[in-house]
């Protein structure tokens, strides 16, 4: 219940801000960018079913770090395609990265080349042709030959149709996800994001071109870009935090500034945008790094809380109800101390704090219902691997060692079961992608064929056929008939369980009917799961 609340909270928030496509709104069609929505709320809406992960499967870029993950129907034939990029040493060239864009089982459909470090951008129509396009970033902290920035790509087949590139500035190109509308009217999206040269730029969706640039900042920006109403006067603002700790805010159709704070030296992470206190209006919550924990600030830029818990925020926050009140909370953590910190919205309190086991912890923080029990889990990557926590209380639900994992989880369903599979790239060069363990095939007879609600008898029996040699490992402590816990299990030959479930029990779930489905699930001992059924009659004399 709370994990649809906290959907329907933001969604509510979101679609306020999402009009019909037309100069200086928001698009209704399809975008993937960082953060999973404009405000940049951190917050997957698909459901996944898993309750202890496995890998499903890896890919291996030729990079020595595998990025964030983004995934859409490039193509248009209603699959999901995968697309990220990859980190090396040395120095840029053309191709001497590639973006890799991949189908829902991590096949190669194309590479696009690259000129340095790269990473998903986003995916949207930005060219107006009703057709997805997919956008690179390159980014660096230093000058590079030749120039970097972002690469635009048809996204059936990956051709090229623009680049734009920035002048070096004391860095240069972008660690940005862009926010899209469509500044100049024509109909088409246009992007805004803030620069490692010290400048954000709107840039014309069909070609590339620059449609306004700011004045110069302190410093850089490296965050992708929250936009929304955030004054309530009827149009668009983009916020921008720089290394310096500089908030800017500007009008997203002119890019003139509305308004600047100062919170402090560096502010790295994407700031999230949301309504912590039920007002009606939105807020914006800045993690710090030096001064610690974090800031929000209402839609002009006066402070609402500042908790300065931790002093090294540098992730990315997730906005869920984490105290059941109704009102979206911030979760966010300290990466050189690791924790992971539950902030009430309203007042900035702290709602839970738990530390992590891990050397360093850094990239966002992604809450979404995992394992589709209605409640919201907390993804955390850290160079120990990946771990999810109970949104509500911060317990440890599961834990998966891996590679450093220094980007954000992706929660997506990718290949069409319903049920959305975990994607994070690892500092291996490795995407994994995370899912529940495969199931194993298996037949169900219920005796007795008929089952009278009002006849007396202590046991139903069940016997399951396996289409593998696995019976002797199923675990009868997961064994269960609608329901109901098997009362004695009993194991024959490879493939063959003979099971007897309390008749008692059973009838308090069944209902009468002439084709009853019944169900009997369990797991293995090597995490594997089987689901089975059958079909019964159940009466019920009298009436």
């Amino acid at each position: 219940m709370r994990a649809l609340l906290t959907v329907v909270l933001l969604a509510t928030v979101i679609a306020a801000t999402t009009p019909t496509l037309g100069p200086g709104t928001l698009a209704s069609s399809e975008i993937a960018v960082s953060r999973y929505d404009m405000l940049r709320t951190g917050v997957a809406t698909e459901v996944g079913a898993i309750t202890t992960p496995i890998v499903r499967w890896t890919f291996l870029t030729n990079g020595t770090v595998a990025t964030s993950p983004l995934a859409a129907d490039l193509d248009g034939d209603g699959d999901v395609e995968i697309f990220l990029g990859e980190f090396k040493p040395g120095d840029a060239g053309d191709g001497s990265r590639l973006g890799y864009v991949l189908d829902g089982a991590g096949h190669v459909e194309y590479t696009v080349p690259m000129r340095h470090n790269s990473a998903a951008a986003a995916a949207a129509d930005f060219d107006g042709d009703g057709a997805l396009e997919v956008l690179f970033s390159e980014g660096s902290h230093s000058d590079v030959s030749g120039g970097i920035g972002f690469a635009a790509f048809n996204g059936e087949d990956g051709s090229a149709l623009w680049r734009f590139e920035t002048p070096f500035d004391g860095g240069e190109g972008f660690f940005a996800s862009p926010a899209f509308t469509d500044i100049d009217g024509d109909g088409a999206l246009d992007l805004i994001a803030g620069s490692m040269d010290h400048t954000a730029y709107a840039l014309r969706g069909t070609d590339g071109s620059v449609l306004w640039r700011s004045l110069r900042f302190e410093h850089y920006v490296r965050h992708s870009t929250p936009m929304a109403d955030l004054d309530g006067d009827g149009a668009l603002e983009v916020t921008f935090a720089t290394e310096a700790g500089i908030v800017h805010t500007l009008d997203a159709m002119s890019g003139a500034e509305e308004w600047t704070v100062d919170l402090g030296d560096i502010v790295a992470a994407t700031p999230s945008v949301g309504d912590f206190d039920g007002d009606g209006s939105l807020e914006i919550a800045y993690a710090l790094v030096v001064a610690g924990g974090h800031a929000v600030l209402r839609g002009d830029g006066s402070l609402v809380w500042q908790n300065p818990v931790h002093d090294f925020s540098y992730r990315g926050s997730a906005l869920v109800d984490v105290d059941g009140d109704g009102l979206v909370d911030l979760i966010d953590g300290d990466s050189n101390d690791p924790s992971v910190t539950a902030y009430r919205g309203t007042d900035g309190a702290v709602l839970w704090d738990v530390t992590l086991a891990a050397a360093w912890a850094s990239g966002p923080i992604v809450a979404a219902d995992t394992d589709g029990d209605g409640a919201m889990e907390v993804l955390v990557g850290s160079d120990a691997g990946l771990r999810a926590l109970d949104a509500a209380t911060g317990m440890t639900e599961w834990f998966l060692p891996l590679p450093p994992v220094r980007g954000e989880p992706l929660v997506k369903d990718i290949d069409g079961d319903g049920e959305a599979e975990i994607l994070v790239g690892a500092g291996d060069g490795q995407l994994y992608v995370l899912g529940t363990p495969p199931s194993v095939a298996a037949t169900l007879r219920i005796e007795p064929r008929t089952l009278n609600l009002r006849s007396n008898g202590q046991s139903i029996n069940a016997h399951l056929e396996f289409a593998e040699p696995v019976a002797g490992m199923v675990d009868p402590s997961t064994l269960r008939l609608e329901g109901v816990l098997a009362d004695r299990v009993q194991v024959h030959g490879n493939s063959t369980i003979h099971a007897k479930f309390s008749r008692d029990a059973l009838i308090q779930v069944l209902s009468p009917g002439e084709s009853v489905e019944v169900c009997a699930t369990g797991a293995l001992t090597d995490g594997r799961t089987f689901r089975a059924c059958d079909v019964i009659r159940v009466i019920l004399p009298g009436k």
